[in-house]
């Protein structure tokens, strides 16, 4: 599936520090889903924060919360992505910023 390895190929260039292309990747496959899951706004606020962009950052990241939250999170993997998200992103309750 598209959405499969457009996610893979953000991921391995998130891993790699290539945030500005994790980000272009990641977007593009929001884009095949037609919306970002658990997995991608996740990753997606790392991304950003590493960009600087520290206010979209915070908005992926209480995406990615709500979205995990609605469809329940599955996983040791899952749970690990969201704990280096919240951590990069000085999160100490792991919450949204509204809750």
């Amino acid at each position: 599936e598209k959405y499969v390895a457009w996610m893979v190929l953000g991921m391995a260039q998130y891993r790699s520090g290539e945030w500005a292309a994790a980000r272009t990747s990641l977007l593009k496959a929001i884009e095949i889903k037609s919306g970002a899951d658990g997995y991608a706004s996740c990753y997606l606020a790392m991304a950003s924060w590493q960009l600087g962009e520290k206010e979209t950052a915070r908005k992926q990241y209480d995406d990615a919360f709500k979205k995990l939250k609605r469809y329940g999170i599955k996983g040791e993997n899952l749970h690990g992505f969201f704990d280096e998200a919240a951590e990069l992103l000085g999160i100490a309750n792991k919450q949204p910023a509204e809750e």
